[in-house]
């Protein structure tokens, strides 16, 4: 499983304290298990809250709800 960068961890967090509704976001990873490891970040996603979409070129699209 590839590990989320401290960035990628700082950036979460930031998100999930700074805002007062919760609300998509999106990000393109390298592959499915960086995306994986960034959702497994505190906090956590849960069921619904994710969606992982296979790029042509090989990478992931990812829109995560927090």
């Amino acid at each position: 499983m590839v590990h989320a960068s401290e960035d990628e961890v700082e950036f979460k967090k930031s998100l999930a304290t700074a805002a007062a509704a919760k609300a998509w976001h999106h990000g393109v990873y390298q592959s499915v298990d960086a995306a994986v490891g960034y959702l497994n970040i505190d906090p956590v996603q849960g069921a619904g809250e994710a969606i992982i979409i296979p790029r042509s070129d090989g990478q992931v699209d990812l829109v995560y709800f927090i």
